[in-house]
């Protein structure tokens, strides 16, 4: 019994040390991305997906802004952009965390009332009418 407890232990350590590599390798990896797609002089700023193939993208090219409409087939610019026409990063609202996300679905409970119900709220915010209530009609 005591070689099954060993065994097990040293297979449970091998498999975090497994772990372990693979997340520094692919935070590695996605430092080494980020370098290379984005120098100097020409930044990525935004890239939205239109479809599987097509898309647009926010690129800042020597101090300048442009947006780019992007296919497998062609890239077109389609617009230069000054710096007033882009709308700032939100400085204000941190990243939702996980444990933060948890510890609120804890607070309201686990039911799925309460989800449709936060979207809801999210979708009449959207909208610019405030909250949904079940009594009223589409």
């Amino acid at each position: 019994m005591g070689d099954d407890f060993f065994s097990l232990l040293f297979s449970l350590f091998g498999i975090a040390v497994i772990l372990f590599g693979c997340y520094a390798f692919s935070k590695y990896a996605a430092k080494k991305i980020n370098t290379f797609s984005n120098s100097r002089n020409i930044k990525i700023l935004e890239k939205v997906p239109l479809s599987q193939d097509k898309g647009l993208a926010l690129a800042q090219i020597c101090g300048k802004y442009y947006l780019i409409g992007f296919s497998s087939q062609s890239i077109e610019i389609l617009q230069e952009l000054s710096a007033d026409e882009l709308k700032p990063e939100e400085e204000s609202r941190p990243a939702a965390s996980f444990v933060n996300l948890f510890q609120q679905a804890r607070k309201n409970g686990w039911s799925v009332k309460s989800f449709d119900e936060f979207r809801g709220a999210e979708a009449g915010k959207r909208k610019g009418r405030g909250q949904n209530s079940e009594d009223e009609e589409p």
